[in-house]
């Protein structure tokens, strides 16, 4: 799956980023990138952990099974010291809800006592310039393509243009000048810049024109 494909994805209740949380002694825990929102994960502190830092790392997929992780969160976390050895002292509880915030709840199990955390989702300045790249490279392949179409579109015009002068079309049932002046106002208006879609509307716009000039030159023969 692209990064293109995530994004869409993601505005359907699904998570766009990879979220690994690492604990010292454990393995880590992952919430993969396409997961259906909310999502929870739950895993345990052992009790001979002692002190160890949970991180938190947000992943983008640059290239299929090739991902770069940034570190968002980190914190220390110390299992109460009446725990024995063995003993669950410490559940970590993390959740992505609908609106795709993530939050962490460290459970006690000596206390009983409960603490929830929120993170912010802020962009760090390495993701931001990852999206600013990979925002770049898809501008560029749509000016690739609005060039195509707009080359192509001003080659069909000026064969049309050419072909107006090789043929006789029916004055009574068309404006001649007219069309003429149409396609002439298209090569203008391509000399501007315009999205992708526009060039493609002034095409089929062209198309039904050249439509029209076929009708009134097939009239023009047959009353002939």
């Amino acid at each position: 799956m692209t990064n293109d494909e995530r994004k869409n994805i993601t505005l359907k209740n699904k998570t766009y980023f990879r979220y690994k949380f690492e604990c010292d002694y454990i393995a880590p825990v992952i919430i993969e990138s396409g997961s259906r929102l909310p999502v929870t994960k739950t895993f345990d502190i052992y009790g001979h952990c002692g002190t160890c830092e949970l991180k938190i790392f947000e992943g983008e997929y640059i290239k299929p099974n090739n991902i770069r992780d940034t570190k968002i969160f980190g914190m220390p976390i110390k299992i109460t010291k009446g725990v024995k050895k063995g003993i669950f002292g410490i559940k970590i509880t993390v959740n992505i809800d609908e609106s795709g915030i993530l939050s962490f709840s460290l459970l006690d199990r000596e206390s009983n006592e409960t603490k929830i955390y929120y993170l912010k989702n802020k962009f760090t300045s390495e993701v931001i310039d990852n999206t600013k790249t990979s925002l770049y490279e898809r501008l560029q392949k749509s000016m690739i393509e609005k060039g195509f179409l707009k080359k192509r579109l001003r080659n069909y015009v000026n064969s049309y243009i050419d072909m107006l002068g090789n043929i006789k079309l029916d004055s009574n049932k068309c404006d001649v000048v007219s069309l003429e002046e149409k396609l002439h106002n298209t090569l203008s208006w391509l000399s501007a810049d315009h999205c992708v879609f526009a060039i493609k509307n002034k095409q089929k716009e062209i198309e039904q024109l050249v439509h029209e000039i076929f009708e009134y030159t097939i009239v023009k023969e047959t009353a002939v």
